[in-house]
């Protein structure tokens, strides 16, 4: 039986830290995404703050020589029940970062959950002082009914304790990568690595002739160790450059990394569908309502210049986003679409606005991944964009590409 891997892209806390920086791991159930693994939190906190009608806690932390991580909740209830809105989102953008005595490990803007009884794990850079160590908040873009950001000014100060034999939690050792992985047109090069207490981290260029991507986890393993999947933590130079973090490996041993599927993203010219609605409708007796979904025929679809048609389902649905509520519908593709997305023109000739995109890969119990479906779902305001013939332009799929790519890395002390 066939799994699926899936990936979602949607279409929207300024942090000043004290003596560290912070960037975001993960928000309840990380999907696989960036920041890093994340360790169990050890050491609990109990610091509360309140501004401007939001209150954030921290819960418990973990501290290492490459990362400090913290436990927060944030309840906007006081804020939300003062402006008579629903908070949908809460919001940390990068400027609101502050260059301290420890540079952030990323500096993009994050997301923290608006459920109180969520909590949000903050990747910190690690700490270099005994004492003094807090997290301040001072603007928080808050997102309400309307679906805009607006944008919350207070401060909240947080400091955090510190726990006991800190010197033995923040050792580290650093290891040096010795071969270069070559497969498949594709290579792959060790630039550096470093263990923690808590974590792994392993530094790797990625050079192929086009952008490739990752759709499965790396793995890395010690000599005699099971393989442990690790999480992207940071990406530079459009992707080339890329640090994996894994969970802790035993100081004094060697390791590898190893790939084995990558996506790669062809420049090709793209492809135009027109999908006549009124006949697919017509065919299954269907006016179009929320939640009817069409199988598309070969008669359904005309591609421009030839070929084969990719797509294979409509289906229509209400979405609501505060208090906007609108139309969807949604076209299923065969193949797979990474970080790039398909235009669709109504009946009526405009331009509708993309809403979604999920693409989805098949894995089978070898664990062997293969092509699967993406989705993209566009808004629409009026019967009329869907009452005729609608045009699907999109780029030519990612490539799946099946090989080997293992990175040995030693401690540098031998």
């Amino acid at each position: 039986m066939a799994r699926f891997l899936t990936r979602r892209s949607t279409f929207a806390i300024a942090a000043i830290l004290g003596l560290v920086s912070a960037v975001w791991i993960a928000v309840a159930a990380n999907r696989g995404g960036n920041g890093g693994s994340i360790p169990e939190l050890d050491v609990p906190q109990s610091a509360t703050a309140s501004d401007a009608g939001i209150t954030i806690s921290l819960l418990a932390a973990r501290f290492s020589g490459t990362a400090t991580f913290l436990a927060v909740r944030v309840d906007p209830s006081e804020y939300a029940a003062e402006q008579g809105t629903r908070v949908f989102g809460l919001a940390v953008p990068a400027e609101g970062l502050l260059a301290s005595t420890v540079q952030p490990l990323l500096l993009e803007g994050q997301g923290l959950p608006s459920d109180p009884d969520t909590t949000a794990v903050l990747r910190l850079s690690p700490v270099v002082e005994a004492g003094g160590q807090r997290l301040v908040i001072t603007a928080i873009d808050v997102t309400g009914e309307t679906g805009n950001a607006v944008r919350v000014n207070g401060r909240w100060e947080l400091p955090f304790d510190l726990p006991t034999g800190l010197s033995d939690k923040l050792r580290t050792e650093v290891l040096r990568p010795l071969v270069v992985a070559e497969d498949r047109g594709i290579t792959v090069r060790g630039v550096s690595a470093i263990r923690s207490t808590t974590e792994t981290l392993v530094t790797v260029e990625i050079e192929s002739t086009s952008a490739v991507e990752l759709i499965t986890q790396p793995l890395f393993f010690n000599p005699g160790l099971e393989r442990m999947p690790g999480a992207l933590a940071e990406e530079k130079d459009g992707g080339r450059l890329r640090t994996y973090s894994f969970p802790a490996t035993p100081f004094g041993a060697s390791g590898s990394m190893l790939i084995q599927t990558l996506v790669r993203r062809e420049d090709s010219s793209a492809t135009t569908e027109q999908l006549d609605l009124n006949s697919l409708m017509s065919r299954h007796g269907s006016s179009g309502k929320a939640g009817e979904s069409l199988a598309i025929g070969p008669g359904d679809v005309d591609v421009v210049g030839g070929g084969d048609s990719r797509l294979l389902s409509v289906v229509f649905q209400d979405a609501q986003f505060g208090t906007s509520e609108y139309s969807v519908i949604q076209l299923t593709l065969r193949g797979n679409w990474d970080r790039r997305h398909g235009e669709l023109l109504s009946a009526t000739g405009e331009a509708l606005v993309l809403d979604s995109q999920e693409s989805s890969y098949r894995k089978d119990l070898a664990g062997v991944v293969t092509e699967g479906t993406t989705v993209f779902s566009f808004r629409y305001d009026r019967p009329e964009d869907i009452a005729g013939v609608v045009q699907l332009t999109y780029p030519a799929p990612s490539e799946l590409i099946q090989g080997r790519w293992e990175v040995q890395f030693e401690p540098m002390s031998r």
